[in-house]
Formats: structure tokens, C-alpha cells, sequence
């Protein structure tokens, strides 16, 4: 199973619109309910699968777990991700067995059970656009820069609705990360 691709969040009137970014309809329709707002990790996306009958305690069959490997600096440096993660940070779960996604209050003792670390939980809650943008002003958890953006989740059962806005001071320096020499972010204690 491939991740779904998470689409930006067009946060001005005049900003060029991608074919990457979500539509006026498809941020409403995000924002419409509840929704988990999460520090957006600046790594290479990964997964694990693991079955019933590995030695761990699972709520079902199979678990498919989404995360962000931290190993090596793209455009924010990380100075202190948490010394168990392996530098990896897991920010979503889908269940293979019963075909549905789980949300951070499920999501989280499962992987705090088995030593794994989530994302940074930002708010919980309805917000609007201008809401999102005023949580853009802060540092990451895991590193002493700011963070590179949000990732905005709704979870529907067997849906994930999400998408993320990205902090205007990397948005052109996204990509450069591969033209230079390879750095390893760190971890505390490291």
C-alpha cells in the first residue's frame, strides 16, 4: 500500500496554484469537521507492515505503519529527535484487515507500546485558514529551527483527508537538500 500523496493548502489569493494543491472545495470539505493538526516532518517517507503473531500485541491482523525518516537533513535540521526512534517518526496507521485509518488517539499507545515515537501533536479541533496559519510561528520539537509546515488530518474510516501548508521560509528551498553534501540530523544524546 502507497501513502496517499498529502496536497498543499493554497493560504493566499494570489499564490500560483500546483497541481499538487488542494482545491477551495477539497479544503473546505477538510476543514468542515474536526480535524488533527501535526508538525510536518522534513524527511523521506517510509513504512513497515506487521502482522498478527510477530510477538506484538496488535488490535488486528495487520498494520501498515507510515513514518518519516529522519536520517539525513533536507531542508530543516533536526537537533535532538528522541534517542528511541531510530530516526524514524511514525505519523499514521492504516489497518490492513479492517480497511480503516487511525487517528492519533488510537495511533498513539500502539506506538508508544511497541517504542515508537509520533509527530508532534499541534491542536486538536474546528479551525480555519487563518487559524492554521498562526501555528506557523514555531519551533520544531525534534530540532532548534522552526518548523517546516502543518499537516492538517481527518480521519473518516476508511479515509484519510488531509493536506499541509508549508512555512513560506523553506517553500523555495525545498529540493536543494539534493545539490549539496549529505548531513545526518541528530539525536539527543548524540
Amino acid at each position: 500500500m502507497k501513502y496517499p500523496r498529502i496536497r498543499r493548502i493554497p493560504t493566499t489569493d494570489w499564490e500560483v496554484r500546483h497541481m499538487y494543491d488542494l482545491s477551495d472545495y477539497e479544503v473546505e470539505v477538510l476543514l468542515s469537521a474536526p480535524v488533527y493538526v501535526e508538525e510536518k516532518l522534513d524527511g523521506k517517507i517510509t513504512q513497515m507492515t506487521i502482522w498478527e503473531g510477530q510477538g506484538l500485541k496488535l488490535p488486528c491482523r495487520e498494520l501498515v505503519l507510515f513514518g518519516e525518516d529522519l536520517h539525513w537533513v533536507h531542508t530543516v535540521e533536526y537537533d535532538s529527535i528522541p534517542m528511541l526512534s531510530s530516526y524514524i517518526i511514525y505519523f499514521d496507521i492504516y489497518d490492513g484487515y479492517n480497511k480503516v485509518w487511525y487517528p492519533p488517539e488510537a495511533r498513539n499507545p500502539i506506538l508508544r507500546d511497541h517504542g515508537l515515537i509520533p509527530p508532534p501533536l499541534i491542536y486538536t479541533g474546528n479551525v480555519s485558514i487563518a487559524g492554521l496559519l498562526s501555528m506557523m510561528d514555531r519551533r520544531s520539537e525534534f530540532g532548534s529551527s522552526k518548523i517546516e509546515g502543518i499537516v492538517i488530518k481527518r480521519y473518516d474510516g476508511d479515509r484519510l483527508i488531509a493536506g499541509k501548508i508549508i512555512n513560506p521560509e523553506f517553500e523555495g528551498r525545498m529540493g536543494r537538500w539534493l545539490r549539496r553534501p549529505r548531513r545526518m540530523n541528530s539525536n539527543v544524546g548524540n
